[in-house]
């Protein structure tokens, strides 16, 4: 990905650099500013034809924000929010309110509509 190319290359970081947790210190944030400036999929590390769910912000103070998710993404969140709902007792008996912010933590709207095992019903 470019803008990772570009913020190591600046800060004098290869991949070799990173050996241990705590040379994660050394990389970069990842801002909203970058997300703008690399708009619309310049931040996406597979090719869009794998990229199976997209979210945006609406942009109402600049560029939009956009965030994509393959496949496996969304295995992974599944599996996830299994986890999360087995941890606080959550049965396929139970009605779930998704009450997590819909901004751009996507986490919310992919809790409702990623398909779970012995999913309860659930409503944002």
């Amino acid at each position: 990905m470019t803008c990772y190319r570009n913020k190591f290359n600046e800060l004098g970081i290869v991949p070799e650099d990173i050996q241990s947790l705590s040379d994660l210190t050394r990389l970069p944030f990842t801002t909203k500013e970058d997300l703008r400036l690399n708009y619309p999929y310049g931040m996406f590390a597979v090719p869009l034809r794998e990229v199976v769910r997209i979210h945006s912000s609406s942009g109402t103070t600049g560029k939009p924000t956009v965030v994509g998710y393959t496949k496996h993404d969304l295995k992974t969140w599944s599996g996830l929010v299994a986890r999360f709902m087995t941890a606080a007792g959550v049965t396929h008996d139970d009605v779930v309110q998704i009450a997590f912010g819909y901004g751009l933590f996507t986490g919310a709207s992919v809790s409702t509509t990623v398909p779970r095992p012995s999913a309860p019903a659930s409503f944002p």
